[in-house]
């Protein structure tokens, strides 16, 4: 692929010095399907997030239909109350949610359905990549600001999708470290070693990477295909399907604006290959960044309060 690649200094010093001595691996290496059934078995996974979009998407859909999916879920069910009852929708209280949903509309339930079950599965807590606490969720969370706000100004792809691909981009992170965390020391001595973007030293140590992780996850909770592709295809985004790359030229500009920011950033971060070839053919390579910037912290902030940056995130920072 013809591309410009840059690769970035890890933002967490945990790059031990060539020819250390690792500890002796306990067992064999899990295959990918093993890593991808571990993963399910964790709770709150966000398998209701394509119902959800399919049915807001369809035209024919009631509201009936969208609350028989909502009150599936309690934890999605009672902040959709909270959000409806909120100042901002000021106007009599709601205390239903078919009420709820006619007030919200669409647009906002969608984006919170996939905030409020995404991040309940984004704060399991499970070590690695260097996360600190809240770190993963945070920085998927930009990531998925970033890439909305890219597509609003850009008009390239719809905000919506841009902003549910942000949230998922990484999502096989957290099943590779959950079933791989002892063979992370050998993947950053690879990674130290070689100067790959960390993505391929997973895969020289592991035989796949959280990419390959993470279309198998989606593709198991039945995401639609062009959301599976973006994972698929998010290191080399040049030699994805055609239809695809709008959207995937909108999420690699909102991963270099989240990490520009910093926050939830981890050991991988910079360790990525940027390719600005492909940014510039959809005239994302000298974007606007700016104000693009500060309109995704304060969201940011507004979504998250005092945890925007660091410390221990809690769905009540969610509404």
């Amino acid at each position: 692929m013809a591309s410009s690649s840059v690769n970035f200094k890890p933002v967490l010093d945990h790059n031990p010095p060539l020819g250390a001595t690792f500890m002796a691996i306990p067992t064999t290496i899990p295959t990918l399907q093993s890593v991808c059934d571990k993963a399910a078995s964790l709770p709150c996974s966000p398998v209701l997030i394509p119902r959800l979009s399919k049915t807001l998407a369809d035209l024919n859909s009631s509201a009936d239909d969208i609350v028989g999916i909502i009150r599936m879920d309690t934890g999605l069910a009672s902040g959709l109350l909270r959000l409806a009852n909120s100042a901002y929708y000021g106007g009599g209280q709601v205390d239903t949610l078919e009420d709820a949903v006619m007030r919200l509309g669409a647009r906002e339930i969608f984006k919170m359905a996939n905030s409020m079950l995404a991040v309940r599965w984004f704060t399991q807590p499970i070590e690695g990549y260097g996360w600190e606490v809240g770190d993963y969720c945070r920085f998927s969370l930009m990531l998925a600001i970033a890439s909305e706000q890219l597509a609003i100004k850009s008009r390239l792809v719809e905000p919506e999708q841009a902003y549910t691909a942000g949230l998922m981009q990484d999502i096989g992170k957290l099943a590779v470290a959950y079933s791989c965390l002892p063979w992370f020391p050998d993947i950053r001595a690879h990674q130290t070693a070689t100067g790959i973007p960390w993505a391929a030293a997973e895969t020289a140590i592991l035989g796949f990477n959280h990419a390959d992780t993470g279309t198998r996850l989606l593709s198991a909770w039945h995401f639609p295909d062009a959301l599976i592709q973006t994972v698929t295809f998010s290191h080399h985004p040049a030699s994805a399907p055609e239809a695809v790359q709008p959207l995937l030229a909108v999420l690699h500009a909102g991963r270099v604006l989240a990490t520009s920011i910093g926050s939830g950033v981890c050991e991988d971060g910079f360790l990525v290959a940027i390719d600005e070839a492909f940014l510039a053919r959809y005239n994302l390579k000298d974007f606007g960044f700016d104000e693009i910037l500060i309109a995704t912290v304060e969201k940011m902030e507004k979504l998250l309060g005092s945890s925007a940056m660091h410390g221990k995130i809690t769905m009540s920072g969610m509404h």
